[in-house]
């Protein structure tokens, strides 16, 4: 709801771009997004547009300037590693897991919890910001690294072989 809340303030400041949802809905979760509004925003505005789940967001990322993740909580989000790995800055909201992908003013913006104006203002900011844009999609390839498989799985050798030398 917060990105769509953006969305429709940054079509109103005359900007031209297009605003991809994409995902599932978590029907069993009664906090999610209600598929009926999503199907309205989908009829409602042209440069707003729920597609769903996707498996391979490639296509997406290849066509994308940035990614905006305002999640109230996650885990570890599979989609920003992958969104960075593909050079996407990111701004999304600033909770465990997503601040462990985006370093704030280095590969993306943290924003605080729920603030969707802030939201707003900083998603105009960096798409004014072309130097800015290219900055951070760099460095989210750089970020990106740190969450290579092999990466892992060099950290845990290390760290298990700690306990096995004791």
């Amino acid at each position: 709801i917060d990105f769509i809340y953006s969305a429709k303030e940054i079509l109103k400041h005359g900007y031209k771009f297009n605003f991809l949802l994409v995902g599932p809905i978590d029907e069993k979760n009664k906090s999610s997004i209600n598929k009926n509004y999503l199907l309205k925003i989908n009829k409602t505005f042209k440069k707003i547009k729920w597609v769903g789940h996707k498996s391979n967001l490639k296509k997406i990322f290849n066509e994308a300037i940035l990614m905006c993740f305002p999640s109230y909580h996650e885990g570890s989000p599979r989609a920003l590693i992958e969104a960075a790995s593909n050079g996407l800055p990111i701004i999304c909201y600033d909770i465990p897991g997503c601040r462990t992908i985006v370093k704030n003013e280095y590969n993306g913006i943290l924003v605080k919890v729920k603030n969707k104006k802030l939201l707003t203002k900083k998603l105009i900011e960096i798409i004014q910001n072309k130097k800015k844009l290219n900055i951070y999609s760099n460095n989210s390839i750089k970020m990106s690294k740190k969450f290579l498989i092999q990466n892992f799985n060099k950290n845990y050798k290390k760290f298990y072989s700690r306990f096995c030398s004791v």
